[in-house]
């Protein structure tokens, strides 16, 4: 087994904050366009417009990939180098704890799980590795 300190986190460590407390609203920048991340399918990117279209409604928050629901998306935040959610917590003990996590800076990481859209992926080779495009 590797020692930590050969590990490294590729991706982004997105920012997470809490925007609100009252209306328990948090915002996640959860994807920085043309960072090259590693995912289990391989190399990917995603460039600006990734997100058009996507209701943010439709976005639900979990503390893992399958995990139950902490959460759900109210906006989608488009900047000229990052997608930002903004979301409110559930008012369940899991949102609670997502809220508590998030004020306390804990959170390392964010991915968006999605489905691909018929031609919405291409591919570049970035030296000898490819890389999907979103």
């Amino acid at each position: 087994m590797p020692s930590l300190d050969a590990l490294t986190f590729e991706g982004i460590e997105p920012e997470i904050e809490v925007r609100s407390e009252s209306e328990r609203e948090i915002a996640i920048r959860f994807m920085t366009y043309g960072e090259i991340g590693r995912t289990a399918q391989g190399l990917e990117m995603f460039e600006a417009g990734a997100f058009n279209g996507t209701d943010p409604a439709s976005v639900i928050i979990r503390m893992e990939h399958e995990g139950p629901p902490a959460g759900r998306g109210k906006a989608i935040e488009e900047r000229s180098d990052s997608s930002i959610l903004i979301a409110t917590a559930a008012s369940t003990p899991r949102g609670d704890e997502l809220m508590q996590l998030a004020r306390e800076g804990y959170f390392r990481g964010a991915s968006p799980s999605f489905a691909t859209v018929p031609g919405g992926d291409t591919a570049k080779y970035v030296g000898k590795d490819r890389v999907t495009v979103r």
